[in-house]
């Protein structure tokens, strides 16, 4: 809930969902490393994961890893929203 809220605040909609089973290609995605697998190639793409440092290694998506801080969290929010 916070990190949708961190998205409306840049001027994004943003909804939670419960399952990304039906979730259009071009929806962003953040999300928690144990449910990367589940994610479509394409949501793959359009994706930051929010997890500890360890869980994030090697993987080639817009990452954010803990302890979060507030610059820290600001600039992945930034780099998430420019995703192309």
């Amino acid at each position: 809930a916070l990190f949708a809220e961190l998205v409306r605040v840049h001027g994004f909609r943003a909804q939670i969902l419960g399952s990304v089973v039906n979730a259009p290609d071009e929806t962003r995605i953040i999300t928690e490393p144990q449910y990367f697998p589940l994610l479509s190639a394409s949501l793959k793409k359009n994706c930051l994961l929010v997890g500890n440092k360890g869980s994030l290694e090697g993987l080639d998506v817009p990452v954010l890893a803990r302890p979060l801080t507030e610059e820290k969290v600001e600039s992945a929010i930034n780099d998430f929203l420019k995703l192309d």
